[in-house]
């Protein structure tokens, strides 16, 4: 049982309020609609997400197949959506590879670089002279977001915040549950989570094409692809994108020593098997090796709960005398060597 916990603690990160993590998640969902909206007023096509571009790829290869057209320029439209897609999955194959390389804080070490590529592709969109047509640049952004959604998904946060397919289906589960009386308080806190990404993503896809019809031009109405209207629009997503990221960083850091000695006082007693073999916020995120005389009471006290109910089963009584001997000497979890196994042999 102590190296299960040793385990579950090793990889410990802060408590993080949840008021805090509603406003994370709801600032990259707000985002994630902005940027939708611009790119698809610009490109016709989706950066955020792929789904859409599965379909139009599809689309487009049944309608027009290989014939060449003035949006895509050199190549047939699908293979601009196409494009669009390996570049998002490019975006994912980086940021796991550096998370498979043991980086801590991807979302810090990637943020500058994805916001300054943000700002670089408008900038460039807008006083460079296209050599290709603009609808590519839909490409360069696809990468970005996908590292910002990828963050999301295999962060802390664990979820999903350019979606609402997903929430859809959660909410209509969980209102099920309600209505019978099932809903728990773990559920509870997921109902909100999907409430927030839901409306925040209208919210951010509501507010960018009410900007878009302020700022463009009438005559931009009538013409097939007028991509300038929409100009300077995904200028400030770069610094906001950096922020969050940077901000998911700062909230699920690991502890610090000041971190832990406050959490010192929240350590419940006692605590059921469950609860101390999972990794609970409850529980203080204590690295091996640095666990408080509090905790190293209730682990001796779990410990023994547990060799009694071992030694009932087993008939045996060596187990308490096992206990006995190495209780009061019990050191961190990093120096104890204790393997259920052998007590219960014993």
């Amino acid at each position: 049982s102590l190296q299960v916990f040793a385990r579950s603690r090793r990889i410990g990160i802060m408590s993080v309020p949840q008021w805090k993590k509603l406003l994370l998640i709801a600032s990259m969902s707000f985002m994630s609609g902005w940027v939708d909206v611009i790119c698809m007023t610009r490109y016709g096509a989706m950066a955020t997400m792929m789904t859409g571009n599965v379909l139009q790829l599809a689309r487009d290869l049944s309608d027009s197949g290989f014939r060449l057209t003035s949006e895509t320029g050199l190549l047939p439209d699908f293979v601009f959506y196409l494009c669009t897609i390996c570049a998002y999955n490019l975006g994912l194959i980086v940021h796991q590879m550096m998370e498979r390389r043991g980086q801590k804080t991807v979302a810090t070490a990637l943020a500058p670089g994805l916001s300054v590529a943000l700002v670089c592709v408008e900038i460039y969109e807008a006083f460079i002279p296209a050599v290709i047509p603009p609808r590519w640049n839909c490409m360069l952004l696809a990468p970005i977001f996908a590292v910002q959604s990828n963050i999301c998904l295999r962060g802390e946060l664990g979820v999903v915040t350019s979606m609402a397919t997903g929430h859809m289906h959660g909410l209509t589960n969980w209102f099920v549950q309600a209505i019978y009386g099932e809903l728990s308080a773990e559920n509870k806190k997921k109902v909100t989570v999907s409430v927030v990404i839901v409306f925040s993503l209208a919210a951010g896809a509501f507010v960018a094409s009410v900007v878009v019809e302020a700022v463009q031009d009438n005559a931009c109405h009538k013409a097939e692809n007028c991509f300038p209207k929409a100009r300077f629009l995904l200028l400030p997503v770069g610094p906001v994108l950096a922020l969050t990221l940077l901000t998911h960083d700062y909230l699920f850091r690991p502890p610090t020593d000041d971190d832990q000695n406050k959490d010192d006082l929240k350590v419940p007693y006692p605590m059921t098997a469950s609860e101390l073999l999972s990794p609970s916020p409850a529980l203080g995120h204590h690295p091996p090796g640095d666990l408080p005389e509090k905790m190293q009471r209730m682990v001796t006290r779990q410990l023994t709960d547990t060799v009694s109910l071992a030694s009932s089963m087993t008939g045996g009584v060596g187990a308490f005398a096992t206990v006995a001997e190495r209780t009061p000497s019990l050191k961190p979890v990093e120096e104890v060597a204790v393997d259920p196994a052998d007590i219960i042999a014993d």
